[in-house]
């Protein structure tokens, strides 16, 4: 009867295991890897979230402080680079130096040129011929012999600088290191016409400042460069333009030296989107061999710039984003470029040119994508050993079924809970002890990966407080500088524009006074001379205003001398310069003037004007003046002879009757 009972508790505890044990144990067991690999697929999509989010940080704020350091970079060569202006300018205006050995490596060629034929260590020298050269352009030259050591220093502190130059308006180029001119420069060579100085002249630079050309083929034989160029005047006239060099491949080998994760590449861009420098990392992306070297077979003759194919906006996949990269100052987004990649890009100061990154994005998820498919291969593993496990228990140990089930409940469940808190956050566990290695394995997996996960956050919110470090101390001083920087120039622009006011303008009239009115002249006859055209100059004194002054007072005399100055120009073009050279005298330039405007015109119009009565204070008066004219060439070639025989005019004027105009000795 008890062999016949235990018989029946075995099938029962067999069919019991089968229907009630196995099976919801086989099921428990699913749901426990189930939840196993859901718990991966959160924990993976959370990591890649964050992931994604710690890349765009790192990327884009990298990026930034990349850029800023090369702005860094291009404002210390923009400083040096008005500077040598500076000093350009200072020694144009001493005396020629007396340099013997200059002379001694100075050739002329069949069609006028002059060029430096050997290498003293100084800067190498080409006059092209395009205008006669002379003492006049000898003694120029002699002048700049003052700036050689001032161009090695200034290479010295700029390693990444290739040359550094100066052109003149007459198509004179001092260049150091020297090179052999005569065989890349063509004979003739108009300066003024190439892009390294015509965009410093008034028209692209009113501001007279340093300013960066695009990517152009350097004639010196450099390749593909940019440069930083800036004007040097005497005056408002453009002496010339000074320009230190950056090579394309220079700049290349900048950006591959800077940092970036992921197997990515840095661009440069200019303001208008050409790809300024293209890494080889990027041809490929890009369909594009890029530029570092020039073929010299002749001399290059006319500007040669980037074709449009280096332009993003004409690019295939580049100008469905490449507005956006222009219009905005830093971003980044996903783009299509020979796959998907992470794009980062911040404006470079000083320049405005654009520092992009470019990351594959595969390369940014490789690693969490590896360890989502190793969990995956635990979570196969672990379901084939279920399964075995489950068949061998059933088969060999059905009777210790209640102790195999809790054998297995007991560690599948502690890892579900370790899986429920590593998901709350709670990430320092202990591997369930248990005999079954299967299980003990998945457990162990799953608390490393819990301290994997801990170890991986704690590491990116360090790096996220040092970049928001980094970033706000380097924000702070920007700020702090740019303030400084802003009272300091408008304090400078003022007392600029007060000194010039006081020192080239009349006070009471507003009128340019003595000086101005040199200066003027002197280079109205400079052109005068270059095309042959006329200009003449009136010497104008008041009559009778000693007594209107005396009786009326000075107030009044002032009133009656600004009312005069008013009448005087509206005589005039705005072209012609009116001045006041003290007193009641005042003088008139006239240049380039036509058969509708000769100077007895203007001289009858501002005798009917000056004529006409002057409502002061106290009462109408009515004066008159007299008039002397001397013209050029025929009274003279100096701005002193000229003053000269107005002035004898004047006073010509004066003794038959005042109010009226006379002609120098030599004019009509």
């Amino acid at each position: 009867m008890a062999k016949q009972q235990e018989t029946n508790i075995t099938d029962w505890v067999r069919r019991t295991f089968l229907g009630n044990a196995l099976i919801p144990l086989l099921i428990i067991g699913m749901a426990l890897l189930g939840a196993y690999l859901l718990t991966n697929e959160l924990a993976y999509d959370k990591h890649v979230t964050s992931l994604e989010k710690y890349s765009d940080e790192q990327l884009l704020n990298a990026t930034g402080q990349q850029a800023a350091l090369i702005g860094e970079k291009l404002r210390q060569v923009s400083n040096d680079t008005g500077y040598f202006a500076q000093q350009v300018r200072t020694a144009l205006s001493e005396p020629p130096m007396q340099r013997l050995d200059m002379y001694k490596k100075l050739r002329s060629t069949p069609g006028g040129a002059l060029f430096t034929a050997e290498n003293t260590g100084g800067f190498a020298v080409y006059y092209s011929g395009i205008k006669p050269i002379g003492p006049p352009e000898i003694q120029k030259l002699e002048r700049l012999l003052r700036v050689d050591p001032v161009m090695q220093g200034v290479m010295k502190n700029h390693p990444e600088v290739a040359q550094i130059y100066f052109n003149s308006h007459d198509s004179l180029n001092i260049i150091y290191p020297y090179f052999d001119v005569l065989s890349l420069y063509p004979e003739k060579m108009d300066i003024p016409k190439y892009n390294f100085y015509y965009e410093a002249d008034a028209k692209h630079d009113p501001q007279r400042q340093s300013v960066w050309t695009g990517v152009y083929v350097d004639p010196a034989g450099k390749g593909w460069m940019t440069s930083c160029i800036a004007p040097v005047y005497s005056g408002d006239f453009l002496e010339g333009v000074v320009g230190m060099d950056i090579t394309v491949s220079s700049v290349i080998k900048q950006l591959q030296e800077l940092p970036i994760p992921w197997k990515g590449y840095r661009v440069l861009l200019d303001g208008d989107g050409t790809l300024m420098a293209l890494p080889p990392q990027g041809e490929q992306d890009w369909d594009l061999r890029e530029m570092t070297s020039h073929h010299y077979a002749e001399a290059i003759r006319e500007d040669t710039f980037k074709p449009e194919r280096f332009n993003i906006l004409k690019h295939a996949e580049g100008r469905t984003w490449g507005k956006d990269v222009l219009q905005h100052r830093n971003g980044i987004r996903r783009v299509q470029l020979n796959g998907d990649k992470l794009l980062a890009w911040s404006t470079v100061p000083y320049t405005q040119w654009k520092l992009l990154a470019l990351v594959p994005a595969s390369e940014i998820f490789s690693t969490a994508r590896q360890l989502r498919l190793d969990i995956k291969h635990i979570g196969i593993l672990m379901a084939a050993g279920l399964l075995l496990f489950y068949l061998v228990f059933f088969l060999i140990l059905a009777r210790k079924a209640r102790l195999i089930a809790a054998r297995i409940s007991r560690p599948l469940l502690d890892i579900s809970l370790i899986a429920r808190e590593i998901e709350g956050g709670r990430f320092e566990h202990q591997a369930p002890d248990t005999p079954l290695k299967e299980i003990r394995e998945t457990g162990e997996s799953v608390v490393h990966m819990g301290r994997a996960l801990k170890g991986e956050i704690q590491a990116r919110r360090k790096v996220e407080q040092a970049l928001q470090g980094a970033y706000d101390e380097v924000e702070h001083q920007v700020r702090e500088r740019t303030e400084e920087l802003e009272v300091e120039i408008r304090e400078r622009r003022r007392l600029e524009r007060a000194l010039r006011l006081q020192a080239e303008y009349d006070a009471l009239t507003g009128l340019p006074n003595r000086h101005v009115f040199f200066d003027r002249a002197q280079q109205a006859l400079a052109l005068a001379r270059r095309h042959k055209s006329p200009a003449a100059i009136l010497f104008i004194d008041l009559d009778n205003f000693k007594p209107i002054n005396d009786s009326l007072g000075h107030k009044a005399g002032d009133d009656l001398l600004k009312e005069v100055a008013t009448r005087l120009r509206a005589c005039v073009r705005e072209s012609d310069t009116v001045a006041r050279f003290g007193g009641d005298e005042f003088v008139i330039l006239l240049i380039d003037f036509t058969p509708t405007q000769e100077p007895e015109d203007v001289a009858r119009a501002i005798i009917e004007r000056i004529s006409s009565p002057v409502d002061l204070e106290q009462e109408r008066v009515t004066i008159s003046g007299s008039i002397g004219i001397a013209l050029y060439p025929d009274d003279g070639d100096s701005v002193d002879e000229l003053l000269h025989q107005a002035d004898t005019a004047m006073y010509r004027a004066k003794e038959v009757g005042k109010n009226s105009f006379r002609f120098a000795a030599g004019a009509k």
